[in-house]
């Protein structure tokens, strides 16, 4: 009888987008992650995608090309499911963008040996008559030793000429930026210009095969040099993406604080509770802790998130479904359609933008809406799409956070959960 998905153990959803959605479990006492189609009856081209994904890396073996554990059938919504190992170093762009965890920045040695083992794998996929599509960092996964692994076959197309010349020129960009993170800060060495030789050779169609290269990558950085560690483990990686969805334990924010208008401040948070939320204008009474705002606004106390760009304090009610913003006592009143019932609201500055807008947090599905502006507004923003993600908890709560460069970002923490004590991790 074939396996199906109901044999995979403990499933969680790490992410989502599009027709597929990425899982983790533990398959005959493994991890690993599956890659599954959304929910939904599917259509014909995600069932040829998922198909020919897995028939393109079921035909290479190679250390350095993460192997297809097994293509399970999927009740649920009736399609092809592809089991991979559980890469826990997450991906070569996280591992590139995260700060390192023992304060030693990346080595030209520990880059050249990241680069001969994805040339070889891609070798290899070439090899197998195939070729690989969307050689990125974000498709090289590392495991717990950091040796990388190539994955996500899902651009994969026969071997032709042309798609050669696409995945070498990919690789010499990937290779570009793994070099560009070694020198970081450093004048170049004398190895590190000849890796970058190599890979220009490489970007201008060297005829040399991809084992040769990777072995005169070696040779110009000569000494023996383990595989750089990642920096986390288990940090959920997904594949295309720069970064890994986990964020370790953060304390909530005051639920309101000054926005430190003038200077930019990034607005904390604004949490919706219920069906209701209501945050009124606090006034400050006395001259000196009052500050005058833009003309024609109130003076600047503790406020909100400014949502329309006036640079005014607001009042913001959501009902739910309709979130409604007064500029200052007297404005226009402003109303904007998003979400359903059950969401929960939250406002900020996500990727340090000049102005909040919203984020809605569906408990049901454990999925985070972020817009980048206020749905049905007049002007550009009428209309406006969310970005959809995973944030693999169900029925929890969502908190604004600082990310590493101080912009707002959600997160959710499991219901219940006790985060107050704790310190966040920058």
């Amino acid at each position: 009888m074939r396996r199906s998905i109901l044999d995979v153990h403990g499933l969680r959803r790490v992410d989502a987008g599009g027709a597929v959605e990425l899982w983790r479990g533990r398959l005959d006492g493994v991890d690993v992650a599956v890659k599954r189609a959304a929910p939904g009856p599917p259509d014909a081209p995600t069932l040829d995608a998922l198909e020919h994904e897995a028939a393109a890396q079921a035909r290479v073996s190679h250390p350095h090309v993460l192997p297809l554990v097994a293509v399970l059938a999927d009740p649920d919504p009736g399609a092809p499911a592809l089991v991979t190992r559980w890469a826990r170093g997450g991906s070569l762009a996280a591992a590139l963008d995260d700060e390192p965890a023992d304060g030693e920045p990346w080595t030209v040695g520990q880059a050249a040996l990241v680069l001969a083992a994805v040339a070889e794998a891609v070798g290899a996929v070439h090899a197998s008559g195939t070729a690989h599509g969307d050689v990125t960092t974000g498709n090289v996964l590392l495991d717990d030793a950091g040796r990388p692994q190539l994955a996500d076959f899902g651009a994969a197309r026969p071997v032709t000429a042309a798609a050669v010349d696409v995945d070498r020129a990919a690789l010499a960009q990937l290779g570009r930026e793994v070099l560009t993170c070694a020198v970081a800060g450093r004048p170049p060495s004398v190895e590190a210009r000849a890796v970058a030789a190599l890979l220009d050779a490489l970007a201008a169609g060297a005829a040399t095969s991809l084992g040769s290269w990777a072995d005169e990558v070696r040779r110009a950085v000569p000494g023996t040099e383990a595989f750089r560690p990642p920096p986390r483990l288990d940090a959920d990686p997904s594949p295309g993406r720069r970064r890994t969805v986990e964020w370790g334990p953060r304390p909530p924010r005051p639920a309101v604080v000054e926005p430190g208008h003038g200077a930019g401040r990034p607005a904390r948070v604004l949490l919706a509770g219920g069906l209701a939320l209501v945050v009124c204008l606090a006034v400050v009474a006395t001259a000196g802790r009052a500050r005058p705002g833009p003309r024609g606004c109130p003076p600047v106390g503790p406020a909100h998130a400014d949502l329309l760009g006036t640079g005014c304090a607001q009042a913001v009610t959501w009902s739910g479904e309709v979130l409604t913003v007064a500029a200052a006592p007297g404005a226009p009143v402003e109303r904007f359609h998003l979400g359903r019932p059950g969401d929960r609201l939250v406002l900020g500055r996500w990727a340090c933008a000049p102005r909040a807008t919203p984020a809605l947090y569906r408990p049901a599905t454990g999925e985070v809406l972020v817009y980048p502006a206020l749905p049905g507004a007049p002007g550009p923003g009428s209309g406006v799409a969310p970005r959809r993600t995973a944030s693999g908890v169900v029925a929890g709560e969502p908190v604004v956070v600082a990310d590493r460069r101080g912009c707002d970002a959600v997160v959710v923490r499991p219901a219940g959960a006790d985060l107050g004590s704790r310190r966040p991790r920058r």
